[in-house]
């Protein structure tokens, strides 16, 4: 029971780290903590990253996209190389790019990439993955302000 409990506060404290962090989340400054979290991983860090037009719901969202993604490039990717792109396409849209020169090959999606699935769905985005022996290829869109 000590172990459930224990692995119960440790989930709670995990959604309101989450939670805390999706209000308020700012793009520039993920994109920012992103490449000092690289470098600090001795990943090389190309980022270029256009003005967007998207409004502050899905512009959290991207930037949790980024986080959790720089996050697996840290932790699981064993890359040397990453990079972020982010771009405004047709009508608004927000596109995420995020590639690495890591391991890949075979992709688990786990809690991290579920949840940014979730999240980009749910304000009309759509997550793809690529993994392949060269590395692995996160792209993020989301339509333009009112467009669904």
């Amino acid at each position: 029971m000590e172990a459930v409990a224990h692995a119960a506060r440790e989930a709670m404290a995990e959604v309101r780290t989450a939670v805390a962090g999706m209000r308020g989340a700012s793009l520039a400054v993920e994109i920012e903590q992103a490449r000092r979290a690289l470098a600090a991983g001795e990943v090389v860090c190309e980022i270029n990253a256009d003005p967007i037009l998207a409004d502050e719901q899905q512009e959290a969202v991207l930037a949790m996209a980024v986080r959790e993604a720089v996050t697996n490039v840290i932790r699981h990717a064993g890359a040397t190389h990453c990079s972020i792109r982010v771009e405004s396409g047709a009508k608004g849209e927000s596109r995420l790019h995020i590639r690495d020169n890591g391991s890949g090959g075979t992709l688990r999606e786990g809690a991290g990439l579920k949840g940014m699935r979730a999240r980009l769905a749910a304000v009309g985005g759509a997550l793809n993955i690529q993994s392949t022996a060269e590395g692995t290829h996160l792209f993020a869109r989301l339509p333009g302000k009112g467009l669904s």
